[in-house]
């Protein structure tokens, strides 16, 4: 429903984690979104399987959060941030996303809540 797409579940009893697939849309940033996956090996599938970036699970996970207010989605921004840390991350790549998304203030605030170690 969030995302506008059609989506299946994939229920694997080997494996400990349902496996989401949604369809590909026309929209700008899921265009370039697929286009930036990365291709790891999976020891649980024996297989290789593209996954979406760090960033690009920031800037979906904002704006679905931005249309379904799910606090899990606002969590899960702030623990992808708080583990890849500040540097790991292409901020320009977020920035861009989420100023054309209406997102950007959100992302600030989250980004402000997480303590900073040394």
């Amino acid at each position: 429903m969030v995302t506008g797409t059609l989506r299946y579940h994939l229920h694997v009893p080997e494996i400990a984690f349902e496996i989401e697939l949604f369809l590909l849309s026309d929209d700008p940033h899921d265009q370039a979104r697929f286009n930036r996956r990365q291709r790891i090996f999976s020891p649980q599938l024996d297989n290789i399987a593209s996954i979406p970036t760090a960033e690009d699970v920031i800037i979906m996970k904002l704006r679905w959060f931005g249309i379904a207010k799910r606090g899990k989605d606002q969590d899960d921004v702030r623990d992808i941030i708080a583990v890849q840390g500040d540097e790991a991350l292409d901020w320009h790549y977020i920035h861009k996303w989420t100023a054309e998304h209406g997102t950007r203030e959100l992302l600030d605030e989250i980004r402000a809540s997480i303590p900073k170690f040394d």
